[in-house]
């Protein structure tokens, strides 16, 4: 009989999952990015509409196409298990850059608090549901030129 593995050791694989999935996202590695997720994932929006994995793949193909800069930090508020699955609460605070033409970047901050429920698969922990219970998108304004700079970061983890 094996044993389950504890909390401390369920928190540092995902902690190694969060910096693989940070480098994915910030080279644009989206079919590395899409892994993370389980097939039958669902992923419910701020505003209640929930998804799966071909909608959230389309969604997040499109920021992939138009993303000129991210930077990001998490917080993470809890990490629970629950029916042998990992249930973590995140708070991420970050900054994000769309482009226009090659050289308009839009630059945004955004807030938010998730609840994430990880599955573990013979190939590794996988999403198989996110609850977003708040989020907070604010334009913050315009940069030019063929880089964008974003402001620092001054709280949270990974």
């Amino acid at each position: 009989m094996t044993s389950q593995p504890s909390i401390p050791d369920i928190e540092r694989e995902l902690d190694a999952i969060h910096v693989r999935a940070r480098q994915w996202f910030l080279e644009s590695n989206i079919d590395s990015y899409l892994s993370l997720f389980n097939p039958g994932v669902s992923y419910r929006q701020v505003d209640g509409r929930v998804v799966g994995l071909a909608s959230l793949s389309r969604s997040l193909r499109r920021q992939f196409r138009s993303l000129s800069a991210a930077d990001w930090k998490f917080t993470r508020e809890s990490l629970t298990m629950q029916n042998g699955n990992a249930v973590e609460v995140l708070l991420l605070s970050g900054w994000f850059a769309t482009v226009a033409f090659g050289f308009i970047h839009r630059v945004w901050r955004l807030a938010r608090r998730g609840r994430y429920t990880w599955i573990k698969q013979e190939s590794g922990w996988q999403i198989v549901h996110v609850e977003i219970e708040s989020e907070t998108v604010q334009p913050v304004g315009f940069q030019f030129g063929s880089r964008v700079q974003l402001p620092p970061q001054t709280t949270g983890a990974a």
